[in-house]
């Protein structure tokens, strides 16, 4: 499960990366907890990465749509048959989980 440093972390390498020169530099100091997330989407056990998805949606900083557009449609993409029915009750149930799958595109 996502720690709380681990998910301002990735919030905190998402802001930077999005920043001057000198903050995208900056956002290399926490690419670990981009990594982590990738990992445990493409690789972890999809109980964990729901927990950690739904870690990052729920951060004060979070942007439901880039967690949609990344982590939740590389999880749904690349184990559709784990995730699908997790994700699918998330959705019906939990407005944030919602707003990120709208933004998903699992193709």
């Amino acid at each position: 499960m996502a720690t709380n440093d681990e998910t301002e972390a990735y919030w905190t390498h998402y802001r930077l990366s999005q920043g001057d020169r000198r903050e995208r530099l900056l956002s290399d100091d926490y690419f670990w907890a981009w990594e982590d997330v990738d990992f445990a989407v493409t690789d972890g056990p999809v109980d964990e990465a729901v927990k950690l998805l739904d870690s990052l949606l729920r951060a004060p900083s979070a942007d439901p749509c880039y967690v949609g557009a990344g982590p939740l449609e590389n999880l749904l993409r690349y184990r559709p048959a784990e995730a699908a029915t997790v994700v699918a009750t998330l959705v019906r149930q939990e407005p944030l989980w919602r707003e990120a799958f709208a933004c998903a595109h699992p193709g």
